[in-house]
């Protein structure tokens, strides 16, 4: 149930920006929230029922059916946060004027701080492109990210607290801004931490800088961090930008069992 169980602690976290969302889709549709209340009250007793302490008890139910039981749980509770996300989203963004033939995003902050963090929009504007904060005309730091569909990474500066901005994807090459961070591979540097990856992927190196460059890895002891045990592979430069900087390692195998 390990799978079933990341999953209802996902939502659990999703219904926070939805719940957002929909406070201020209800500012503009003051309707909005009408005939949600089965579904509500429905997925507030899924989170309750969810975490009862019976599922390695002995009793007249079956293990078989206790699964069942967490499973529709879950299903209770997706059935309200997931089209609550989707409706709320969409009836904010209906309220965003558009200019002209500008793709715009909406990106909400559901936190409550004013919040600045990376964006990934999915455009379907071919690059080179830029993107402009809306608001103040600006461009910001944005990075093609590699894959397909395509998506844009930006830096969401400044979003208000339970509140949004609005950014509008364009066609062209944009300004230069400087990278998120230096390589010198199988290592990084972004001026707050220093890291160094090994062939399993696995961080032999971490300096903070704002410590006074204390290492956080303690190699005497042959020691590091995330370290799977399985296979080798080479420290690759999967992405890098104004925005964020990606090492990868393929490094194959299975993860080793410990026992204990």
């Amino acid at each position: 149930m390990g799978a079933v169980t990341a999953k209802f602690k996902r939502e659990v976290e999703k219904l926070r920006t939805a719940e957002a969302v929909a406070s201020v889709a209800s500012l503009v549709a003051p309707g909005f929230m009408d005939g949600r209340d089965v579904a509500r009250d429905r997925a507030f007793l899924a989170t309750g029922l969810f975490y009862e302490h019976n599922w390695t008890a002995d009793g007249p139910i079956s293990k078989a059916a206790r699964a069942q039981f967490e499973r529709d749980m879950l299903a209770d509770l997706a059935a309200y946060v997931d089209p609550l996300q989707s409706d709320a989203l969409a009836a904010v963004a209906a309220r965003v004027a558009r200019t002209g033939a500008d793709e715009r995003h909406l990106v909400f902050n559901p936190l409550s701080w004013t919040r600045t963090d990376v964006a990934d929009l999915s455009t379907a504007v071919t690059p080179p492109l830029r993107v402009i904060d809306v608001a103040t005309g600006v461009e910001v730091p944005s990075q093609v990210m590699p894959g397909s569909p395509v998506k844009v990474r930006i830096l969401a500066a400044d979003v208000p607290s339970v509140g949004y901005r609005v950014y509008a994807v364009r066609p062209g090459a944009g300004a230069s801004f400087p990278p998120s961070a230096t390589i010198a591979s199988p290592s990084f540097d972004n001026g707050i931490y220093a890291v160094r990856l090994g062939a399993r992927g696995n961080i032999v190196s971490l300096i903070d800088h704002k410590d006074g460059n204390r290492e956080l890895v303690d190699a005497t002891a042959g020691g590091s961090i995330h370290d799977l045990g399985s296979g080798n592979g080479a420290v690759t430069v999967e992405s890098s930008g104004p925005v964020s900087t990606t090492l990868l390692v393929v490094a194959g195998g299975s993860p080793r069992t410990r026992r204990g």
